[in-house]
């Protein structure tokens, strides 16, 4: 078992399935399988003639886009270490968690590139990682798997300094097989990440749509009005949240049942969920199958 292996199983059976559709600012990028696995097998490449090795961690502080998608999955591919970063961190928590994890390489997204140390730890931007990504022949995919390292996850810290967790492929392997026991994980579901995927919860659900070779879509941040106007426009069909989103949604102007019908899942956590919130979003969606999850960093989700 290695996490790649769904991506690599998409590209045999629908290569031209989309795969990931970031929702910017500045417009909207969409890919399918076929243009992912590229793009990742390039930028896996890029990552070796960094001198990034096998085993490395390789740290990524960027809001949930398709470049960090990309990138985790370029780490999966050579059979280096993801570790992304919170984006919400000062630039002395980033500089901890650079030295503490021994990163090979940070990869920075521009706008958060101020948070950067200057240090022993090279930072590029998905920019220029890009742009060296396009002049490398692309890398076979190494299936790194099983007890190798996947991921280094820092916990929220709240008794004092957040802890790596280190986490296997088959740690998430196995965490996305026990919740697809629990819950359906279609091949054709359409799930919006806009849980960060520095979280165990966001990354997890990334790993879920990657083995069945379902579509995911980004949002660097959660603001209600443009969530459903995703949910509406791209027909997304389960979505992970905290109650105070959940209430967001229903307490926006733009909310209407109708504009989010296509949502059939919806699950929770994080917080308690007061019961007349739940009320009204059972009664908002009452197709849907909402769903109460718990989880642990340490335990893959």
């Amino acid at each position: 078992m290695y996490l790649t292996q769904g991506l690599q199983r998409a590209l045999q059976r629908h290569p031209s399935k989309p795969a990931v559709t970031h929702l910017g600012e500045a417009g909207n990028r969409r890919h399918d399988f076929a243009q992912l696995a590229d793009g990742v097998a390039h930028h896996a490449a890029a990552l070796g003639q960094r001198g990034v090795k096998r085993g490395d961690p390789v740290a990524l502080l960027a809001p949930n886009n398709d470049h960090l998608v990309r990138a985790i999955l370029a780490c999966w591919w050579m059979g280096a270490v993801a570790c992304p970063l919170n984006v919400r961190w000062s630039a002395q928590e980033v500089q901890y968690a650079l030295q503490d994890s021994e990163a090979a390489l940070l990869l920075a997204d521009e706008s958060l590139r101020a948070l950067a140390p200057e240090g022993p730890t090279p930072v590029l931007s998905f920019d220029e990682m890009a742009a060296e990504a396009a002049a490398c022949a692309p890398l076979a995919d190494t299936r790194t798997g099983g007890d190798a390292l996947a991921a280094i996850l820092y916990t929220g810290g709240t008794t004092g300094r957040s802890k790596g967790v280190l986490l296997s492929h088959a740690n998430f392997w196995t965490a996305s097989m026990t919740r697809g026991a629990e819950l359906n994980n279609a091949p054709d579901s359409v799930s919006l990440l806009v849980a960060p995927l520095f979280h165990v919860a966001g990354l997890g659900r990334l790993v879920g749509q990657l083995i069945v070779g379902g579509r995911c879509v980004t949002m660097a941040q959660f603001r209600s009005a443009a969530v459903i106007e995703a949910i509406e426009t791209h027909g997304i069909s389960d979505i992970l949240v905290v109650p105070t989103m959940l209430q967001s949604l229903l307490d926006d102007p733009a909310f209407t049942p109708q504009r989010v019908r296509s949502l059939d899942r919806i699950a929770f956590g994080a917080a308690p969920m007061p019961p007349d919130l739940l009320d009204r979003a059972l009664a908002a969606w009452p197709h849907a199958e909402f769903f109460q999850a718990y989880g642990l960093t340490e335990t893959a989700g």
